[in-house]
């Protein structure tokens, strides 16, 4: 089982788990079956909204034992995304639930039974509730607004991340309603309470971390730019150098925040250096940001690193690796080239395919065909207008169907790529992609 399923599959046990334990399906009256079922549904629709609101909210942490837990941020991001849309869901039928049944009273449709239970509340309950209740109501309708804002993808990335800083503060808002209104049922005096209180613990913090800024503040070092160089194709190399060592692995990527831009932006680190403390990054000008550093960037300049991060391990056993590199997607792969270079040679045969949509692009890195053979490593380059396919793979690797393919480029290649490998028995456990979407 993935973990990312294992994940949600847990997060909805645990939101039932907190239901059942309630008990409030044994408290209302069970004569009035249409009010009973509207009740819990209400509760339970709240019970999982909370809880994946929950899960989304941690996930924004970028803690190391996260990275190590889902096998990369990739895989962080992607049950991000699933859980603010299961949450976002669940909120909108809570919601519904919630005004639909009274819409229906007041136009007459429907007779209100009166109370279903019988707990008594004081006037300041009363009042806090009110208030919760009105917190919650207008973060859920900018909640929901924003998310389907959020899932346009021809947004600019700016305004989504602005967007998404507002996401800590909604999600605060609804952990005092739902503080508040619990005052209304028997939960506080049942296991539900507690362990509601402590499923909640953790969102809070990590909603605290992102509105002061702070979150994976352990992993941020400061460095210097030491070298820029620039390519053809709007390639930017920049090295830096930090005072305390990046205990990085070849394929791992930092998120690099400039002088310039307070925004923290993630990049592939493209070396490997023995002491740590030196960096290299190659970045292709391929949105506003990237555009802005050919012109913003000097030598002494100084760069926040944060990381690393990201799951690409070259460290699994195979009949022979096969390594895809889509343009600006040969930086993984060169930092494990260094790596091989200065150790022993490979235990099994590579292959480095590398693909570019410009000609130009060929022209970096300048030194990668010395790269390769110090390596070990045999390179393979597609030009522009040729297209690599599954059969030129399986046809250098002698139809072996214990052949590990390790990716990094454009999505729609690597989906393209990966359907094609499985026709010839690679399954997708052997197709090792970090998935760098953000959105």
């Amino acid at each position: 089982m993935k973990i990312t399923y294992f994940v949600s599959s847990l997060t909805l046990l645990t939101a039932s788990l907190i239901f059942v334990l309630s008990g409030e399906i044994f408290h209302a009256e069970t004569s009035k079956i249409f009010w009973l079922f509207r009740q819990n549904f209400l509760f339970f629709s709240g019970c999982v909204a909370w809880c994946f609101m929950t899960l989304a909210m941690c996930l924004i942490l970028r803690s190391p034992w996260l990275n190590r837990i889902l096998k990369g941020l990739d895989k962080s991001w992607g049950l991000h995304k699933q859980a603010g849309i299961i949450a976002t869901v669940f909120t909108l039928a809570h919601w519904l639930d919630e005004k639909i049944p009274h819409w229906l009273v007041q136009n007459g449709w429907l007779a209100h039974p009166g109370s279903l239970g019988s707990v008594q509340i004081s006037s300041w309950q009363s009042q806090l509730i009110y208030a919760g209740l009105l917190a919650a109501e207008w973060s859920t309708y900018l909640m929901i607004g924003l998310v389907l804002i959020s899932l346009v993808k021809k947004i600019p990335y700016n305004i989504f991340h602005f967007i998404h800083r507002l996401f800590p503060v909604f999600y605060l808002a609804t952990a005092f309603h739902i503080f508040t209104v619990l005052f209304k049922t028997y939960w506080w005096n049942s296991p539900a309470g507690i362990l509601l209180v402590i499923v909640s613990i953790p969102g809070i913090y990590a909603a605290g971390l992102s509105l002061f800024n702070m979150i994976a503040y352990k992993n941020k070092r400061v460095a210097i730019i030491t070298n820029i160089d620039y390519y053809p194709n709007d390639i930017i190399e920049i090295t830096l150098h930090t005072d305390t060592p990046l205990l990085h692995t070849p394929g791992q990527f930092s998120f690099l925040t400039f002088q310039h831009d307070a925004e923290a932006h993630p990049f592939t680190i493209a070396s490997y250096y023995q002491d740590k403390k030196h960096l290299r990054f190659a970045i292709k000008a391929l949105g506003d940001h990237t555009h802005s550093l050919k012109k913003e960037l000097k030598i002494g300049q100084d760069v926040i690193v944060e990381g690393p991060w990201g799951y690409l391990d070259f460290n699994i056993q195979s009949e022979r690796q096969v390594w895809v590199a889509g343009g600006i997607g040969i930086t993984p792969f060169i930092s494990q080239l260094e790596y091989l270079k200065n150790s022993d040679h490979p235990l099994c045969p590579i292959d480095l395919w590398y693909c570019v949509g410009q000609h130009d692009d060929l022209q970096y890195p300048v030194n990668l065909e010395l790269l390769c053979t110090s390596a070990g490593v045999t390179l393979h380059r597609i030009d522009a207008g040729k297209k690599l396919e599954a059969k030129h793979i399986m046809m250098e690797s002698d139809n072996s169907q214990n052949v590990h393919v390790w990716f990094c480029g454009p999505a729609g290649f690597a989906k393209s790529l990966l359907s094609g490998l499985q026709k010839y028995g690679i399954s997708e456990k052997a197709f090792h992609y970090d998935r760098f979407n953000m959105r």
